[in-house]
This record gives structure tokens, sequence and C-alpha cells, in this order.
């Protein structure tokens, strides 16, 4: 017992110092603002933008929950501004004048919402993991044997999935630390409760509405739920807690009765695109198989997790053999994309930290002392592996970047310089008037709005639509950015005039501008610059027979040039 306790209060240090570590790294002192992902500004904005009835632009995760913590940050911000200035107010409607100028306020500077949004989302994971952590102690199950309540413990508090998704504001980051806490009540529970089994599902229900995958491995939840329960009643029991899912997943992502098909494109749509993103020369995706194993730590995970899932098929129970099947479909599903990141893998890596917990439990009480020190250099291999990896991630994100002296440079131009910059650039960069007004007349020109229509609908050349033929539905779908872009050039423009700071007169770059309402392509642009439509080019390209009159090249990410409209030639 006094061992136990010695090993949580361990547990709980480790933990706690990695918590500081990521709070102070992420929120107290962040990086410059190439820190701040697309993601987060996505989820931001649509947080902030439900105020104006506006459609959420995150619908394929669709991060509910998190975008509505930023409702909430802005509708406080909101009373406050009132309160303070209502003696100030000569009629109702300046209150909603200054709603609007704390939308135009957020749209200039997102910083303190996006670190309030992220200390939020990094006391949840904390929470959970110390529950979890909890449950693995105090959960009496003849599979958490000592090695292996300490092992899974480390392996859990220390795992690069559950860092890399805590330090910014990623629909993964709650949803995972989440279900890793309903995951081990499921396996590691020879019976729960109606009580308990009603907790579960709704902890579920918010899992999914954060993240819309984790519905691909709802059959572990509800059939080891079923076989959990006590054998009266349980059909209908189950069928009772599916429904108040159901419900629950509705109150939290009611989008999916408002706005059915903005998220059937943007899951369904998305998952297709990325399933089909390019060609493949084998049935899975090889690249990032192989880039998985290029981390060595991979082959004692492999290893570990196979050792791990022989020990629950051994149990010979039901509960195991579903929690497996759906695991290795979910994997092999996720294998078929052409395109694949980290996060896509998330509820299979769950899983598999148990798992190796499990295998590596195994082995040290299997094999005697041999099998304690062979498990205990693979704990202290994985876990050095693991923490230098987010280290090193913490590292790169903290390093003095190009992009950094780039966006410095522009800040010394002249008010109203006409630029050509790059996408990465685009949040940061104040717009002048006369740009926001060409947005706003590039947002609405259906000829953009029918291109990306068809792009959308997948069809091809000889069968584009033209505009009398489009159906009025699809702007139901199509067009939810858009409505939102001209709501905030609405706000830009009616308050930037009254601002002194300094304006740019600047357009984004893309190669392929068919879903960006606001950007040249970039061959178009190309062709602009050369004949004096801008004055400088930022870029990262090189461009043949141009000398480049400034370069950033001497700190991290990719170098960058700059080219002057005068020093170009046709």
């Amino acid at each position: 017992m006094i061992k136990e306790k010695k090993d949580q209060v361990a547990v709980f240090t480790f933990l706690g110092i990695i918590w500081l570590y990521t709070f102070y790294a992420s929120v107290i002192a962040p990086p410059f603002f190439a820190y701040y992902t697309v993601d987060e500004n996505y989820i931001a904005d649509s947080g902030v933008f439900l105020w104006f009835g506006m459609t959420p632009r995150c619908l394929d995760w669709p991060a509910t929950p998190s975008l509505l913590i930023f409702s909430i940050l802005f509708g406080i911000d909101c009373l406050i501004s009132i309160f303070q200035n209502f003696a100030t107010f000569n009629s109702f409607f300046e209150v909603f004048e200054a709603i609007d100028y704390r939308a135009y306020q957020y749209l200039t500077d997102r910083t303190e919402y996006l670190l309030v949004g992220r200390s939020v989302q990094l006391i949840i994971i904390g929470y959970f993991l110390i529950l979890s952590v909890r449950s693995i102690y105090q959960k009496n199950h003849y599979l958490l044997t000592p090695p292996v309540q300490i092992i899974l413990s480390v392996l859990i508090v220390t795992s690069y999935t559950v860092w890399f998704n805590a330090p910014v504001l990623r629909p993964e980051g709650i949803s995972g630390s989440i279900f890793m806490f309903i995951a081990l009540q499921l396996i590691f529970s020879e019976n729960i409760t109606i009580n308990e089994a009603r907790t579960l599902v709704v902890l579920f229900a918010v899992v999914v509405a954060e993240r819309f995958l984790f519905l691909f491995i709802s059959p572990i939840i509800f059939i080891s739920i079923y076989l959990l329960l006590p054998q009266n009643n349980r059909w209908r029991i189950v069928l009772n807690l599916t429904g108040r899912f159901l419900i629950i997943l509705l109150a939290l992502c009611p989008f999916i009765l408002t706005d059915p098909l903005v998220v059937a494109k943007s899951f369904i749509g998305g998952i297709i695109a990325k399933m089909n993103d390019k060609p493949m020369e084998t049935l899975f995706n090889k690249g990032y198989i192989i880039s998985y194993f290029e981390n060595p730590a991979s082959y004692l995970v492999l290893v570990s997790c196979l050792v791990g899932v022989y020990t629950l098929i051994r149990q010979r129970q039901m509960i195991y053999w579903v929690i497996i099947i759906n695991w290795m479909l979910f994997l092999l599903m996720v294998l078929r994309s052409a395109k694949i990141y980290d996060t896509h893998v998330l509820p299979a890596a769950t899983i598999t930290i148990i798992c190796t917990g499990l295998g590596l439990g195994y082995l040290a009480r299997k094999s005697f002392k041999i099998g304690k020190y062979l498990a205990s250099v693979i704990v202290i291999l994985l876990v050095t592996s693991n923490l230098w990896n987010y280290v090193e991630y913490q590292n790169r994100t903290r390093q003095k970047q190009n992009l950094h002296e780039a966006f410095n440079w522009i800040q010394g131009l002249p008010q109203n310089s006409r630029l050509l910059v790059l996408p990465e650039m685009e949040f940061y960069i104040a717009k002048s008037e006369e740009v926001l007004q060409k947005e706003i007349e590039q947002n609405r020109d259906t000829t953009k709005m029918i291109r990306k229509l068809n792009y959308l609908l997948g069809n091809s050349p000889n069968r584009q639509m033209a505009k009398q033929n489009i159906p009025i539905s699809t702007s139901a779908f199509a067009f939810e950015d858009e409505r939102l872009y001209d709501l905030q050039y609405q706000l830009l423009l009616k308050y930037n005039r009254t601002e002194n700071k300094r304006f740019y007169n600047f357009e984004v770059y893309l190669d392929n501008t068919e879903l960006a309402s606001h950007s040249v392509q970039w061959d178009k642009a190309l062709q602009d610059f050369f004949n004096g439509e801008y004055t400088y080019l930022l870029t990262e390209r090189t461009l043949e027979g141009l000398e480049p009159i400034i370069e950033f090249n001497e700190f991290a990410g990719i170098p960058l040039k700059v080219y002057k409209t005068s020093s170009a030639k046709k």
C-alpha cells in the first residue's frame, strides 16, 4: 500500500511538471504569431461569430465544445464592455455598436482569446489525466497488476500522443484525454452500474461533438457497455443510453440539425477528399507507415502492444475481442487514406498506449527478474523518446523564424504599400480599405462561387454547371466561409478608418484558388507583379533571372525572399 501511494505521488509529480511546462510554453510565454495555428483561428472565429448568426467554419471536426468556449468568452467580453460604457450610451442601438466593436477588436488581435482558450483546454486535459491515473490505482481488476499500474500510468502522462495535441487549440486535445479515461473504464471493469454507463455515454457524446472521427469506434463504447451491464434488461438500457447519447450530441452540436448539408460536406466530404487525395501505389499509405517507423521507439511500441493484445485475447472475453477488432478495422481504414495526419489515428493511438502498458506489465510479471529489468528499460526508452520529441517540438516553435523577420520588415514599409505575400502572412498584416473593398467584391463574385461549387461536387470540365443551372439549395453548404468573410470585412471596413495604425494593400497568392474566394492564383499573381500591380513580392520561391532586394534565411523555417517591381523584368 505504501509503495502504491509512492508510485502515485511520483506519477502525479511527473504529470504536474509536464503540465506546468506546457502551460508556460503555451500560455504564459507563447512564441511568435506563427505558433497560432489555422485550426485555432477557425475554432475561435466560429465561436465568436455565433453571436452574429454565422455557421461555424470548423464543422469537419466539429469542435463544438471548444467553439462554445469562445462564444461564452465573447459574450462575457461584450457584457463587461457594455457595463463599463453604459452611462455613455444615448440609445439601445449603442449596445449593439459595442458588440460590433468588440468583434472588430477580436479580428485585429485574437491573442487574448486564444490564450484563454488554451488555458481552458489544458485544465480539462490535466483533469482527465488525473482521473485516468486515479482510476488505474483505484480499480480492483485482475489485469491491473502493480507493474501494469505504474507502467501504464507513466506511459499515459508522458505520451506524445497526449501532449502533442495539448499546447495549441486542437479538437484532439480535449477529445483524446476524455477518450483515454473512457477506454480505461471499459477495459479494466468486470461490470458497471447504470449510473456509470450514463456517465461514460455523456462523456463519449462530448468526445464525438469535439471530434466526429470517434464515431468510427462507437461499437467499442456501446457493445462494451452492453457486455458490462447486469443482464437484466440490458438491451433496453443500452437503447435508452443510445438515445441519451444522440440527444446530448445534438445539444452540443445543433448544427447537425440546423446545417446538415454543411456538416455532411465538411465531415464526409473531408474524409472522401483525404482518402482520394492522390493515387497510391500500395493498398495502404506506405509513406505514413515508413514515417512512423523512422522513430526507433516505434518498434518497441509495436512489440509491446502485440504482447498487450495477446494478454487481452487470452482472457477469452467478448469485450476484448470487440475492442481489438474495432481498433484494427479503424486503423486499417485510416491507413487506406492518401493523406494522413497523426491526429487521424488518435482513437487507435489511445488504445495502443493501453495495450503497450499491458504488454510491458505482462513482460515484467511473467519473465522473472530479467523481465522486470527489460520492461523497465523499455519504459525508460519510451518515456525518454516521448519527452525528447515533445521538448523538440516546443523548441522548434520557439526558434526565431525567417517569417518573423519578414513580418518585422513589412512593418517598416510606408502606409498602403502594395504587397503580394505568401498565405502564412494573411492573418497578421493589417488590410487597407482598398484591399477590403476588393475582397468583398471577390467574395461576392458569382463566377468564383460557381467554380468553387463545381470543384466541391467533383464536376469534370465537360460537366461544369452554369450559373443559371445551379440549385438554390447548394448555397446551404457551399458558401458558409464566404458569408463569414463578408461579415468580417464589413467590421474591418467600419472601424479601420477610426484606428491610428498602418495598413497595407496586399494580396495572398495560392497555387489552387478553387476554395479560396479572396486570393490570387500564383501564375496570374506573378504576371500582375511583372506588370507593376504590386511593389513587393514576399515569397519562398525563386524567380529565375531576378535578384531579391532582401533575403530572410538566417533563422528557422523556410528561407524567404523579397522582390521589388523596379528590379523585375518580363
